[in-house]
């Protein structure tokens, strides 16, 4: 349990750090709250920020190419046209084409780790806007900031309906 509490508040921590250290305009989704005073202030809850998406693994990927390679010069040459071998190309082989255009497959990888869990809902304090056509409904707010303090410069409102105040 104490485990449980402290992976939330690290979360939570770099939720926080990472939405300060961006200072760019972000989107966010969920119900808002309250009624705008220092004592009961907007809130957006419910608030689900996807972690971001892994690094890609060092070292390329594990597939070649299937058509590496030439024509094969399988047909006859063309009227006038040299022999394969003066071309600049190899004869073909007896049974068959050349071995140019044949790729492989690389190593496999075992099967893809399972995505993490989703973070938990974190509110965010609404500032800069009357949020009051929007109380009690789903709105996408659109600003900078923090969990503490996001300042608000424009709100849509959504489908959809928020539990009730007490859940």
């Amino acid at each position: 349990m104490k485990l449980r509490v402290l992976g939330t508040l690290v979360l939570a921590g770099a939720v926080m750090a990472g939405l300060a250290a961006q200072g760019t305009e972000q989107t966010i989704m969920g119900c808002v709250k309250g009624d705008g005073t220092d004592a009961n202030p907007w809130m957006l809850t419910g608030v689900v920020i996807p972690p971001p998406p892994p690094a890609a693994p060092a070292g390329g990927g594990g597939r070649g190419g299937g058509r590496a390679g030439g024509r094969g010069d399988a047909a006859p040459p063309a009227a006038g046209g040299a022999p394969p071998a003066a071309r600049g190309g190899e004869a073909p082989p007896a049974g068959g084409p050349p071995a140019e255009g044949r790729g492989g497959r690389g190593g496999g990888r075992g099967p893809a780790a399972p995505p993490p869990p989703p973070p938990p809902p974190v509110n965010f304090k609404l500032n800069g806007v009357n949020m009051t056509p929007w109380n009690g409904m789903r709105a996408e707010v659109t600003g900078t900031g923090t969990t503490a303090g996001f300042t608000v410069s424009n709100v849509r409102s959504m489908w959809g309906t928020c539990p009730p105040a007490g859940s």
